[in-house]
């Protein structure tokens, strides 16, 4: 089943987001998950081609982003799909046509040395861009640096449409130093499963969680920071019958991306799901103190906003472990932003879709913001 791509109507938009549209030259548009820049970028190229009134050409930096505005585009103008690319493809290529209007989203993820090469190829540059999203900061473009190159009329969206309350709730308590707006919607609180050091359990877990979203509206992710794990995971699903697409890097072929997707934690910026899976969330405190150059508190928080409904975080380790393992998840945890099962199979995901028996109360929350 492909993945269902869902693009607002253009009459649907807010009046903040009207007015980047309607802005006639080159816009910057910035903003937290959810706010909409990729749809403001969206609909900006697709008006282009729809009207005639220019010839645009929208960039973007990883393979299942590029898919997703593809096929999105796909659904209303076949000339504005055949215009989306890879920031790194078009800035290396040797067919670097000249355009009216470049749009690159997630403009921080480029090095601003490909900007030089943009610039030269459009009457107008737009962007949209987030600093607390930036992948590789040492290859990375601040939105001070952009303004510095183009000067642009600056937007800020400041309405978070994808993800819930109570998952912006737990990116806070858990990153209080990035900023996130809040969820405009309620839904089920974060859910941690421990499956104490089995990995049949866990792979179950995964399974139950997918069978039990099967709507073939509702988009389901399941996380790996690692190339290696997520091949793996992708195996696995697929001898339990799983149907499911994956994405690690240019070796692999990326003709769609199914309802359930597996990649890593990089490759999922940009895309959002109703469900998002991460398995061995127990390793977190690892991640990050012994493998800094793949996954950083950035990737996390990544990938913790890609989700419209359900986080579900697998805890594989020890039960013994499980207090070491999970401090970073303290906080959370004593806050009930987080709430912890013990896996049970085919019981714990009824519980979860239940309504929320222990709701947080904002007179009780005292989080610094």
């Amino acid at each position: 089943m492909p993945y269902n791509f869902e693009l607002p109507l253009i009459t649907d938009l807010t009046p903040d987001q009207q007015t980047v549209l309607n802005y006639a030259e080159a816009v910057a548009v910035s903003g937290g998950p959810g706010t909409g820049k990729s749809v403001i970028g969206l609909w900006r190229h697709i008006r282009n081609y729809d009207t005639g009134n220019a010839k645009s050409l929208l960039l973007t930096y990883t393979v299942s982003l590029e898919r997703f505005l593809k096929e999105t585009c796909r659904t209303i103008n076949e000339e504005a799909a055949n215009n989306v690319n890879r920031t790194f493809r078009y800035t290396t290529g040797t067919d670097q046509q000249q355009y009216d209007e470049i749009i690159v989203d997630e403009a921080q993820d480029v090095n601003i040395e490909r900007y030089e090469i943009i610039r030269r190829n459009a009457n107008r540059v737009s962007y949209t861009t987030d600093d607390n999203q930036i992948l590789y900061p040492e290859q990375s473009t601040k939105s001070e640096q952009l303004h510095n190159v183009f000067g642009n009329q600056t937007f800020t969206l400041r309405t978070n449409f994808r993800n819930t309350h109570e998952i912006t709730r737990f990116v806070r308590s858990l990153f209080p130093d990035h900023i996130i707006q809040d969820g405009n919607s309620n839904g089920p609180i974060p859910q941690l499963i421990h499956t104490d050091n089995d990995e049949d359990d866990q792979l179950q877990a995964i399974i139950d969680i997918i069978n039990t979203y099967q709507d073939p509206t509702h988009n389901i992710a399941v996380l790996d920071p690692f190339q290696n794990g997520v091949r793996k995971l992708r195996q696995k699903l697929s001898d339990r019958g799983i149907n499911c697409s994956y994405y690690v890097n240019e070796a692999d072929n990326l003709n769609q991306i199914e309802r359930v997707h597996v990649t890593t934690f990089k490759s999922c910026k940009g895309l959002e799901f109703n469900t998002i899976i991460v398995p061995n969330f127990a390793s977190y405190s690892w991640w990050l103190r012994e493998r800094p150059n793949i996954v950083t508190e950035n990737d996390i928080y990544v990938v913790l906003t890609r989700s419209k409904n359900n986080v579900f975080l697998i805890n594989n380790s020890p039960n013994y472990y499980s207090k070491k393992n999970m401090a970073p998840l303290a906080i959370p945890l004593q806050r009930g932003t987080v709430q912890e099962e013990d896996y049970v199979p085919n019981q714990q995901i009824q519980n979860n879709q239940q309504q929320n028996n222990n709701p947080i109360i904002d007179d009780d929350d005292d989080l610094p913001f």
